[in-house]
C-alpha cells in the first residue's frame, strides 16, 4: 500500500462509468468518471445522460437508478461532504479498487478499464475532463424552457409563481429524504397542511415515446405509496391530496392518444387526473389550506 501512496501522488487513475446496451457488439453510452489523484477521489454521473438512456430503454430504468443508488453508497460519507456531491476525499480508493470494479461490474453499468494520467487533478480540471468525455450537462433556463411550451406557461403563471412563497415548488425530492426511496424525483409542488399535497405535471404533446411518460407516471406512484408511509410516520391523519396534470393529446401517436385515454377516466387509485385548466383551482385550494413547505417542516 505504501507504494500506492507514492505513485498516487504522481500519476492519477481515470475510470469512465458507462452504460452498455449490448454486451456483444460492446455499444455503449459514457455517463460518468471517476478519477483518483494525490489520495482524492473525484466521482460526478451526468443527470442528463442518464435521462436518455432511460428515454432510449424505459425497462432499464429502475435498475439504473438502483445501480447508481449503490455506487452514491459506496461514496456516501465522504460525498455528504461537498454540497455540490463533485468532490469526495479518502484514503481507501485506489487503483486497485478500480480495477475491481471494472472487472466486477458486467450488467449494464460498467467501469472501463482505469488509464492512468501523469497530472494532478484538482476540481476544475475534473470539471473539463468531465466535460470533454461524458457531458457538459447544460441546464436550460427556466424561463426559456416555459417559453417554448403553453402547458409549462400554465403552470408557470397559474401554479409556480402564486406558489412559490408558499410550498415547495419546481422541487427534487432526494431518496435519502423518504423511506426506501431509491431515485430522485422532480415535482411540480410538495408542501404539507395536516396531511401530504403533491402535485406532478407531463407534458404529453411534448413527448414521442409514451413508454417513457408511463415510465414517469409509475415512478410518481412509487413516490405517492412512499410519501403515504412518511405520512403515517410522522402523524399527518388527513387525506393526501395528490394530483398529476396534462393536457388532452392533440396528435396522432398511437400509444400516445391510448395514454391519453387512460388519463382521462381519471381512475388512478392514488392520484386525481386533473387538467392545465384546473391548474389554478389546485393553486387556491392549497393556498387556502395554509399548506407550507415539505422542506422546511421535515
Amino acid at each position: 500500500m505504501q507504494s500506492i501512496h507514492k505513485n498516487i501522488k504522481e500519476i492519477s487513475y481515470l475510470s469512465v462509468l458507462k452504460y452498455v446496451s449490448n454486451n456483444l457488439s460492446g455499444e455503449n453510452i459514457a455517463i460518468g468518471l471517476v478519477v483518483i489523484s494525490n489520495e482524492q477521489a473525484f466521482f460526478k454521473i451526468s443527470k442528463r445522460k442518464v435521462d436518455f438512456v432511460k428515454r432510449l430503454n424505459a425497462d432499464v430504468g429502475k435498475l439504473i437508478d438502483f445501480s447508481i443508488a449503490q455506487l452514491n453508497k459506496l461514496f456516501s460519507e465522504d460525498i455528504k461532504k461537498s454540497p455540490q456531491q463533485k468532490l469526495i476525499h479518502t484514503k481507501i480508493l485506489f487503483v486497485d479498487y478500480l480495477n475491481r470494479l471494472s472487472a466486477y461490474n458486467n450488467g449494464v453499468l460498467q467501469f472501463s478499464n482505469p488509464q492512468t494520467f501523469n497530472l494532478v487533478f484538482e476540481e476544475s480540471n475534473f470539471n473539463e475532463f468531465f466535460k470533454k468525455f461524458i457531458s457538459a450537462d447544460v441546464e436550460k433556463p427556466l424561463g426559456k424552457a416555459v417559453s417554448n411550451s403553453p402547458f409549462k406557461r400554465i403552470l408557470q403563471q397559474n401554479f409556480y409563481v402564486p406558489l412559490k412563497d408558499k410550498i415547495d415548488v419546481d422541487y427534487t425530492l432526494k431518496k435519502q429524504q423518504l423511506p426506501s426511496l431509491l431515485f430522485d424525483f422532480h415535482l411540480d409542488g410538495i408542501g404539507v397542511n395536516g396531511a401530504m399535497c403533491a402535485v406532478k405535471s407531463i407534458d404529453i404533446n411534448a413527448q414521442k415515446n409514451a413508454t417513457h411518460l408511463r415510465a414517469e407516471i409509475s415512478e410518481y406512484e412509487s413516490v405517492l405509496d412512499r410519501l403515504n408511509l412518511f405520512a403515517k410516520q410522522k402523524g399527518l391523519p388527513g387525506d393526501p391530496q395528490y394530483h398529476l396534470v396534462f393536457e388532452e393529446y392533440s396528435g396522432d401517436n398511437a400509444s400516445l392518444m391510448e395514454l391519453s385515454s387512460i388519463l382521462q377516466q381519471n381512475t388512478m387509485p392514488l392520484f386525481k387526473v386533473s387538467s392545465a385548466n384546473e391548474v389554478k383551482v389546485i393553486a387556491d385550494s392549497i393556498i387556502k389550506n395554509k399548506a407550507k413547505k415539505f422542506s422546511e417542516i421535515f
